[in-house]
Formats: C-alpha cells, structure tokens, sequence
C-alpha cells in the first residue's frame, strides 16, 4: 500500500514540476517527486526468501530491492529448534494476531510467510522441523525484532 501511495505522490509532483518548471515551480518538487518514486520501487521489488540445502546442510536468506541482494549463508547445527512467533498487525477490523516461524538458535532466522491462521503456522513449523530433524516449539511466543521474548 505504502508503495501506491508513494508512486501516485512521487508522478504527481514530478508532473506538477515539469508541467510549472518555466514558471518557477520549486525544485523540490523534482527531487521529492525522484525519491518518492524510489521509495515505489523499493517497496514494488522487495524480496525476502529463506532456501534450505539438506544435503549440504546450508541455510540461505536472500535479501533485496531493486538491483541490490544479499545473501547469508548459516549451517542448519547453528539451530536448535523451530519456533512460533507472534506479534500483532493493524488492519481495518482492528489488531490481529500474526504468527510466523522462526529457526531458533545461535541467531533467530525468520522463514517468510506470516498469518494470523495459528494451526497453518503450527503446521508449516511441524514440515520444516521434520525436513531438517530439529524439535519444534510448538507454544508461541511474543517477538520483538526478530528476537522472541
């Protein structure tokens, strides 16, 4: 959403400056209406995944927007469970609760995907804790940051 809005800003400033440039619209405009439309971009492209390499014993967490990506690389014995997050979204109905997995250990790594469907988490941390031979967690747990409470 926050996307939309920033693209639909961003057009119509740049519009708004080069419609009104000779007539001494500010420069602001220009560069708000740049950044604006980057911000689009960033938030259009974003991407998040998590790929686990059983035979290699090799997690992977890719971040990356636009033309910029990170990976990171963690050993699957770095974990030593599966665990249910939660923490809270707004939405038009009010607050809801939102549950995601994490794999616990030496760090916390977040697996993409949240709901606010409990027993869909609970299922998908039970296949990722059988795919990788760890216990899961099953009670969750308030989180903050990506660290759970």
């Amino acid at each position: 959403m926050i996307g939309l809005i920033a693209a639909f800003i961003g057009v119509f400033n740049l519009f708004m400056f080069l419609t009104f440039s000779d007539q001494g619209a500010p420069a602001f405009l220009g560069v708000l209406g740049i950044i604006l439309l980057l911000i689009s971009s960033v938030a259009f492209t974003y991407r998040s995944s998590v790929r686990i390499d059983k035979r290699r014993m090799l997690i992977e967490k890719t971040l990356g927007a636009l033309f910029w990506g990170r990976t990171r690389h963690f050993q699957i014995h770095d974990f030593q469970k599966v665990g249910i997050t939660m923490g809270s979204r707004t939405n038009a109905g009010g607050p809801t609760t939102i549950y995601f997995v994490q794999l616990l250990g030496l760090h916390n790594l977040s697996i993409p995907g949240s709901s606010s469907d409990f027993a869909a988490i609970l299922s998908k941390a039970r296949k990722i804790s059988q795919f990788i031979d760890l216990p899961v967690d099953e009670s969750p747990r308030m989180g903050f940051f990506g660290s759970r409470l």
